[in-house]
């Protein structure tokens, strides 16, 4: 069930052209009808959420008092309503949402506004929300504004690949391609970091996906991405070097090795993937998180919260073992995975991998070093993948996650491995 479509009247008002085809309108408009018909649905889960808490604490004090005081039996099944009664009237205020509020801001949005997705601000923040809630958002056309599929940027805005390339100085043959990690756009790269791909003499192509959709999704639409570039890329291609940050490597490797198995043309050419903080072997965050829901969930008052955590987008989910693929799941359902079952698949072996590591300690040998890595990610699962070692391995100390995105030696790495010829085969 998607998130828009939870606790929400089965009656649709039908005022922008959401019919059963699907027919388009205004992206704009359609962002505003998406924002208040994801609102809507969020506040109801959380009101289900906080009823169905209450009604668990009411049902044991019941099971603890009634036996002795059988008179308090009322009272408790009173008290019972109450909770419901004040659900459904919080509710009412969702359905408001969903299908008087949503249709109104959709229709009286001015054809010339700006859309979310193109402002800094509102880009940031469907950045966030799809990060968190991405899968869920896409599952329905009522909502699938707030997470659409991987683009290609040129300042802001979605590009053509031609657009994109034609507001390069010079284009050439080499394409360096960035893919940003969970909860971030095209936009957190730093401009240092993009201009060393052409001080190499790579062309940068910045791509925006929505981050909650599934890891192997997003290597999908990537393979896809790439496949466009190389058609439609202004001169010949012969060259792509892929920079990922965070989850941005995972999907990137997913991508690889898509093309590896469907287009191995375009796979030859796949030179370069440099990794950056990538959790290789998984989220020691999301692992937590995973494990301390499952010890919640034991607890019948704690149970509707473990249930609201659980929401939480299959983008994060995969990052609890780096799960690039939907097998690597073991054919069981991902809140009940604790062991990593994810297969170990390298890199084609024309494509050489550079893997950089971070440090909040300034000791990268330290045990604060080994315990918590960049803040985010560990440090071995940052390195290349068991039985595909690097072709080199970039140890950044006292660096965090995100200073990887703006980091000099970051952009010291990019124009090098740009710059670098590729080995030929003997």
């Amino acid at each position: 069930m998607s998130l828009a479509s939870t606790n929400l009247s089965h009656t649709r008002v039908n005022l922008i052209g959401f019919s059963e085809a699907g027919e388009r309108v205004d992206m704009q408009a359609r962002e505003r009808y998406a924002t208040a018909t994801a609102s809507a649905a969020a506040l109801n889960e959380v009101i289900d959420t906080v009823s169905l808490i209450q009604r668990a604490t009411i049902n044991r004090m019941r099971r603890i008092i009634a036996p002795a005081l059988p008179s308090s039996e009322p009272v408790f099944d009173m008290a019972d309503w109450g909770v419901r009664a004040a659900a459904t009237a919080a509710k009412s205020v969702g359905w408001a949402g969903a299908n008087v509020v949503a249709p109104v801001l959709a229709i009286t949005a001015h054809p010339e506004s700006a859309q979310l997705s193109s402002s800094d601000k509102g880009s940031k923040w469907l950045a966030g929300f799809g990060a968190a809630f991405g899968d869920h958002l896409h599952g329905s056309a009522h909502t699938r504004a707030l997470a659409p599929g991987m683009t290609i940027r040129c300042q802001g805005a979605v590009a053509t690949v031609r657009e994109a390339a034609s507001g390069e100085v010079s284009v050439t043959g080499h394409a360096c391609i960035f893919v940003h990690g969970l909860g971030l756009t095209e936009q957190h790269w730093n401009g240092e970091v993009i201009a060393s791909a052409r001080t190499g003499g790579g062309t940068p192509l910045l791509l925006r996906y929505t981050t909650g959709l599934p890891i192997a999704a997003n290597g999908e639409q990537l393979a896809e991405t790439i496949r466009q570039v190389a058609a439609q890329w202004p001169v010949p291609l012969t060259r792509i070097t892929i920079v990922g940050h965070s989850m941005g490597g995972l999907v990137a490797r997913r991508g690889i090795e898509i093309l590896a198995q469907s287009d191995p043309a375009i796979a030859a050419i796949m030179a370069d993937l440099i990794t950056l903080g990538s959790p290789h072997r998984g989220s020691a965050i999301e692992k937590g998180a995973n494990l301390a829901l499952i010890g919640l969930n034991h607890s019948a008052i704690l149970a509707p919260l473990v249930a609201l955590g659980n929401r939480r987008s299959a983008g994060v989910k995969d990052l609890r073992h780096g799960a690039i693929r939907p097998t690597d799941w073991g054919g069981r359902h991902p809140d009940g995975v604790i062991s990593d079952r994810t297969e170990n698949v390298p890199l084609p072996t024309q494509t050489r991998h550079h893997a950089v590591i971070a440090t909040v300690h300034e000791d990268p040998n330290h045990p604060t070093s080994w315990l918590v890595g960049d803040g985010a990610v560990r440090v071995n699962s940052a390195k290349a993948q068991p039985g595909a070692p690097a072709a080199s391995t970039t140890v950044l100390a006292g660096t965090s996650h995100m200073q990887l995105l703006s980091h000099p030696r970051v952009a010291g790495l990019v124009a090098a491995v740009t710059a670098e010829p590729v080995p030929q085969p003997a």
